[in-house]
């Protein structure tokens, strides 16, 4: 039996993955970040809406929202200045009104949590850290840099949340059993999800998996392996993420392991960002060509079987996200704050809905940013986020 996908929306995102140079599927670190020098707006400037209700919100209004939270998850678009700074805003004002705030990001993974803690404490140096934590000018944009620096000066926690890309990848090939047979400190740096979600979440990843199909054909396994990887951790390097805005590539803000450099599944940041344009795009083209007969992308078993995989690698990242974010809860900060690529939070995607489920008792606050200038919530946007962000284009 072969699955049926409308093309419509499939052009849009091949179109955005063209742009994006199409880095997070062939396993390559994204460009460095612009070396533009374009002054930074005054985030007080931004417009910001409230993603329920609609209504316009100043930017002090939705601060003291988020200073009453207790965890709060920033879906940011990888790379791009305004989002990062506005990211780095709202972290900046968090860690200095609460002393017991931390910082979780989706960029560094569980065994990077040493070199962070030695930099964060003093034990290293800047290079020192940057070569330990793998970070370069690709993967380590300013935004990221300021919110590190933050916390070092003010003493603030800073958690390393995702799992080591080389396990999403044998999530991807060989599946959960073949974790769970690993050592109890291996386990300790991943966390296998109880089930995988169903609905917009999972629709939205297999369409854009689907227009990686039409591209490339099958890729080969373990270039699946290191796609659904790089789509769930999202490197500080990738700018295109695993669905909407954020195309994955690699493990998040690192370099890819020696041994799997074959094309990946978009990063989790690479993916959000991808995904979250091409969406946006394919639904203002819907208005236009309603009255158009829609083609269909056809996949094959095979095909369906590899998207599946990369998916259950997309899952394994949100669920060890998560556990990040609830265990440094658990130790007591508040609140904590999660950076992380926004396909995984657009939507009550795949992070929000598992923190909703076993916390329930935690109040949490989403916000999106949105690449595009607009002075009203637009219709793409409704019910992205608790507050969504307009940042305007990258430059």
């Amino acid at each position: 039996m072969k699955t049926h996908y409308p093309t419509n929306r499939i052009a849009t995102v091949l179109a955005v993955m063209a742009l994006a140079g199409l880095s997070a599927l062939t396993g390559c670190a994204t460009s460095p970040a612009s070396t533009k020098t374009a002054p930074l707006p005054e985030v007080g400037t931004l417009l910001i809406f409230n993603g329920e209700t609609g209504d316009q919100v100043a930017w002090e209004s939705m601060m003291e929202d988020v200073n009453a939270s207790d965890l709060v998850v920033i879906g940011e678009l990888h790379g791009h200045p305004v989002g990062l700074h506005a990211a780095a805003t709202i972290w900046d004002e968090l860690a200095a009104n609460h002393e017991s705030a931390a910082l979780s990001m989706e960029f560094f993974e569980r065994d990077e949590q040493v070199g962070l803690d030695d930099y964060i404490n003093g034990v290293l140096d800047t290079e020192k850290f940057r070569k330990a934590t793998r970070r370069s000018g690709g993967n380590y944009p300013p935004g990221h840099e300021r919110m590190i620096e933050t916390a070092r000066e003010l003493g603030r926690t800073v958690v390393a949340a995702n799992s080591p890309r080389r396990y999403n990848s044998l999530a991807n090939q060989e599946g959960y059993d073949r974790l769970r047979g690993l050592s109890a400190e291996q386990q300790r740096l991943f966390v296998i999800p109880d089930s995988l979600p169903e609905g917009r979440y999972r629709d939205e990843f297999y369409e854009i998996m689907s227009g990686m199909f039409a591209i490339h054909g099958d890729p080969p396994p373990a270039a699946e392996d290191d796609a659904a990887e790089e789509a769930d951790t999202g490197d500080a390097d990738d700018e295109a993420e695993m669905i909407e805005e954020e195309v994955p590539q690699e493990q998040p803000a690192t370099q890819p392991d020696a041994a799997t450099t074959q094309p990946d599944v978009p990063t989790s940041q690479q993916a959000d960002e991808e995904a979250e344009d091409a969406l946006s795009d394919d639904e203002d083209r819907d208005a236009d060509d309603e009255d158009e007969e829609e083609e269909e992308l056809i996949l094959t078993p095979e095909q369906e079987e590899s998207i599946a995989s990369m998916f259950r690698s997309q899952c394994m990242w949100d669920s060890t996200m998560t556990d990040s974010v609830l265990k440094a809860a658990d130790a007591g900060h508040r609140p904590v704050v999660h950076v992380v690529g926004q396909f995984h939070v657009n939507f009550g995607g795949g992070i929000p809905i598992r923190l909703a489920a076993l916390a329930p008792e935690l109040r949490m606050i989403t916000i999106c940013v949105s690449s595009e200038w607009s002075d009203s919530l637009t219709e793409d946007d409704e019910g992205k986020a608790d507050y969504v962000i307009y940042v305007g284009p990258a430059e």
